[in-house]
């Protein structure tokens, strides 16, 4: 009888012990949630980092400093920006992927993450998952810019000299980038060859294409500029949409009769997937006010960017169309992923 009375105890007790663990645990997801309900609702309430996927002086890097000294002000938080440029922003993305998913840490980067996952079999992100886009914030068209000791003023006759020197031309390559998947399609197209040079910072691109080592590169008119009144490099075209304000003399690959030479492009905010809805849309519309100041929108406009306002639908369908079209290039062109 003892002994029934003993294990009867046992029992009960069993069960009073894993229902204290239950209602503990219930407990502690029930404060989770509160927690992350209170801190989007508070949001921020610590020091934001604002991560940026290339080496400071950048295009990027200027956006995010920017944005952060004005987000300083409106959100009564310090901004404190990180550079972490390398493997054609993954760098960064890794580092984001370490941090909680509450948006204090937000990462500044360009197209290419979206482009990313054309080239490897484990990118080490999925975009809409991991990696949320919550701002796209400026447009930049790339300009095509040659050696200046490269007998062509525009594309055409660019195209003619590259077919009477096959194999001699190199061009600036960014790895896997979604402005190497637009030169490779137009070689092509055009049935022309260039040697893809991988170059690392843009000052030994520059000094490449300088020196003659490199004789073809796509990047912003105001990277070249510099090297265009010094008449070292030649411009032949724009690949965006439209002409760009500080080079309007220099027509778009579609006014030449190449329509299919485009590299749509932007620099955008991203955040940790799992980062709450009204977090997102909140950042978004800090971000979409700071680049519209106007003391902000001139420094931008002077990089020869178009200051884009996208709510998050427009943001997700656009990241879509991007992904859509780099996607039948890769296709076209048989790109194996790594």
């Amino acid at each position: 009888m003892r002994s029934l009375r003993k294990s009867a105890s046992r029992n009960v007790g069993a069960r009073s012990g894993g229902l204290i663990k239950s209602l503990a645990a219930l407990l502690g997801a029930m404060a989770c949630c509160l927690s992350s309900f209170a801190s989007a609702a508070d949001y921020p309430v610590r020091p934001l980092r604002f991560v940026v996927c290339t080496p400071p002086g950048g295009q990027i890097d200027i956006l995010a400093r920017l944005t952060a000294e004005k987000m300083q002000a409106s959100m009564g938080q310090p901004a404190v920006v990180e550079n972490k440029p390398g493997a054609v922003g993954r760098i960064a993305v890794q580092d984001i992927l370490k941090t909680p998913s509450d948006g204090h840490s937000v990462l500044f980067c360009g197209i290419q993450l979206v482009t990313m996952p054309l080239f490897f079999k484990e990118p080490g992100y999925e975009m809409g998952k991991d990696i949320l886009t919550t701002a796209i914030l400026m447009d930049n068209a790339g300009t095509v810019a040659i050696n200046a000791g490269i007998p062509a003023r525009n594309l055409r006759e660019f195209i003619t000299y590259a077919k009477a020197n096959p194999g001699k031309l190199n061009y600036v390559s960014y790895g896997n980038h979604h402005i190497t998947l637009a030169i490779e399609a137009f070689k092509a197209a055009e049935g022309f060859t260039m040697v893809p040079i991988p170059f690392a910072g843009t000052a030994p691109m520059l000094t490449g294409m300088v020196q003659g080592e490199l004789h073809f590169g796509v990047n912003a008119v105001t990277l070249f500029k510099p090297l265009v009144d010094k008449n070292q490099v030649r411009l032949i075209a724009t690949v965006g949409s439209q002409r760009t304000t500080t080079a309007p003399d220099v027509p778009t690959a579609a006014e030449q009769g190449y329509p299919n030479f485009i590299m749509p492009s932007w620099f955008a905010a991203f955040v940790r997937g799992g980062t709450p809805k009204d977090v997102t849309e909140r950042i978004n519309r800090e971000l979409n006010t700071a680049v519209r100041l106007p003391d902000v929108r001139t420094k931008l406009e002077a990089l020869d960017a178009a200051v884009l306002n996208m709510n998050l639908d427009e943001i997700n369908r656009d990241v879509q169309s991007k992904y859509e079209f780099f996607s039948k290039i890769a296709t076209q062109l048989k790109i194996e992923k790594q």
